[in-house]
């Protein structure tokens, strides 16, 4: 028969290979055996909820959709954080969710979820990601406004240094 993960074919016997077109499994007789097979793992676009904008200190859910479920496959899903660190993982079927409690500037960046499909001794990956902008409040830096002594009649130069998403106006008065 075939075996076929991420879109890879090795041949082992010849048969007639008929697929359908939304990445199904299916089974092909090799002989005098059923051999089933996965053409391909499709991870769904992840989700952030709320869908935008997200704010520091809001509770944000990222869900990824793990695909179609393949009976004996095992499954492995996790969530990685922009650091890389692995945040949560799971082993089975469900799809898989994971919520970021109170959300920072520091935790803004790249999600990936990943999904692992291992089928009869074969290992299929996928990794699908989601940016996360975290919007946050102006705010102006410690030890930025520091007082300025000028003779009359002079130039002095002020300086005000800030931080804030999206980038703040800032005005003299």
């Amino acid at each position: 028969g075939l075996q076929v993960f991420s879109n890879e074919i090795l041949e082992i016997c010849d048969v007639e290979l008929v697929t359908d077109d939304v990445g199904s499994p299916f089974d092909v007789e090799c002989g005098d055996s059923l051999v089933y097979m996965l053409r391909s793992i499709r991870v769904g676009d992840p989700v952030v909820d709320p869908v935008a904008p997200v704010h520091e200190g809001m509770n944000v859910m990222l869900s990824c959709d793990r695909g179609i479920n393949t009976i004996g496959a095992v499954y492995s899903s996790s969530w990685i954080g922009p650091s890389g660190t692995v945040l949560v993982e799971q082993l089975g079927t469900s799809d898989l969710d994971y919520t970021v409690v109170g959300i920072t500037r520091d935790q803004a960046g790249d999600y990936t979820c990943s999904v692992a499909v291992e089928l009869e001794g074969s290992l299929a990956n996928q990794t699908s990601a989601v940016t996360v902008t975290v919007y946050y409040a102006p705010s102006i830096q410690p030890g930025s406004l520091l007082p300025v002594l000028a003779p009359v009649n002079t130039s002095a130069t002020l300086t005000c240094t800030f931080d804030g998403l999206p980038a703040p106006n800032i005005t003299w008065a």
